[in-house]
């Protein structure tokens, strides 16, 4: 009888044991159900106070929402791979996308580039007030690692007033992943603070090139994310109708090293906005600093 007793005594041991662990289980669904309704809480005040601003413009027809998508292509875009080939008919800079890649660095770029507190986050902030001053209505972004200044453009007032479409290119495929998820999922596109890299699924792919239309549920600026190398621009202005663009911009342009021979193939009257890393960095400075000295 009183082995009976202490095997019992062991069964409720692991009856609560296993009570204890499910009730920790529905504490973090719980927990995590709370966090998302909160983005979403977020992302709906954020969403409400632009259309009080009246920062959106009215719902545009689909149909020119789509004729945004496809007016800039003078080609067929290959959706699996697009690799920009320069005129000796080798690939243009694939070895420091496949460096860029194997080293990792894509798989915090909100930490390290989106996030408000960093000297990053801070200058896309800076950079979306410079660029609200130019009016823009249709911006082609280039290098743009993450998305992240988009995402600061499509939450100002001053630039969503007239903008009408943002393309959105990069070189590394794993990135534009990044910023295809920032635009599939507004409770985190509209809240800057929120961490995409908890939410983001860690095998999360969608086809590139990708399109979709912003605000959801009031339809009047087109997002288009391709995967493009534009450090050979004479090969760029070949496939695209760069003219339909009154706006470039760039983050990054300090990686480039032919970046006069980028700006020639602008076209006339278009505004060009960028960033380079400050006479410190002269590391990454590689073509303006030796016509400096």
């Amino acid at each position: 009888m009183k082995w009976k007793v202490e095997t019992l005594g062991l069964g409720l041991c692991g009856v609560k044991r296993r009570m204890m662990f499910l009730a920790g289980i529905i504490w973090l669904v719980v927990v995590y159900q709370l966090r998302n309704w909160e983005r979403l809480r977020r992302c709906g005040t954020v969403v409400e106070k632009l259309k009080t601003k009246q920062c959106f413009r009215a719902p545009v027809d689909p149909r020119v929402l789509d004729a945004f998508h496809r007016d800039w292509r003078m080609r067929e875009w290959n959706a699996s791979t697009f690799r920009l080939e320069k005129d000796d008919g080798k690939v243009a800079l694939t070895k420091p996308a496949e460096l860029y890649e194997s080293k990792n660095e894509n798989k915090y770029l909100w930490t390290a580039f989106g996030a408000p507190c960093t000297v990053y986050g801070k200058r896309n902030v800076l950079f979306v007030e410079l660029l609200s001053k130019a009016r823009p209505k249709r911006v082609f972004e280039f290098a743009g690692n993450g998305g992240f200044l988009m995402q600061r453009a499509l939450m100002n007032c001053n630039i969503l007033k007239r903008l009408q479409q943002w393309v959105h290119s990069e070189f590394s495929r794993p990135v534009l992943y990044y910023a295809t998820f920032l635009v599939s999922h507004e409770e985190i596109l509209y809240s800057p603070n929120s961490n995409p890299e908890k939410a983001k699924p860690v095998n999360w792919r969608v086809p590139i090139p990708f399109a979709t239309s912003l605000p959801r549920a009031n339809p009047s600026v087109a997002v288009d994310i391709i995967h493009l190398d534009f450090s050979n621009a004479q090969q760029v202005s070949k496939l695209l109708n760069m003219s339909l663009f009154d706006t470039f911009v760039t983050i990054s342009f300090e990686h480039f090293y032919d970046d006069l021979g980028i700006i020639c193939q602008l076209p006339t009257g278009a505004s060009f906005l960028f960033c380079v890393q400050s006479l410190e960095g002269l590391s990454t400075l590689e073509s303006f600093y030796p016509r400096m000295k």
